[in-house]
């Protein structure tokens, strides 16, 4: 989808009855946020299937914002340790 950051290690999910809202933080610490329609329900003659119903990213970054420490985000540590249920890219690692 245009604006994509790439690369999530956070996402939050919101809405309200009609909408969802999905914010992505990228590796590169780059934020960014959507909205799709969920109501009328996606697929029908109303509203287009996903992604069609939903809107570019767009970058929500603030200005002066420091890119993340990965090791952090993503759950590795020094040593080469791990912590447990570390986000990355939508797969978990145990």
């Amino acid at each position: 989808m245009p604006g994509y950051p790439g690369a999530a290690t956070q996402v939050e999910l919101d809405g309200d009855a009609t909408h969802l809202y999905i914010t992505v933080l990228g590796a590169t610490g780059t934020i960014a946020r959507t909205t799709c329609l969920v109501r009328p329900t996606p697929g029908t003659p109303t509203n287009p299937s996903w992604p069609g119903n939903c809107g570019v990213f767009t970058n929500l970054t603030p200005p002066d914002r420091e890119p993340p420490d990965i090791r952090e985000d993503t759950g590795f540590r020094a040593g080469g340790h791990r912590g447990t249920g570390a986000y990355d890219g939508g797969r978990r690692r145990s």
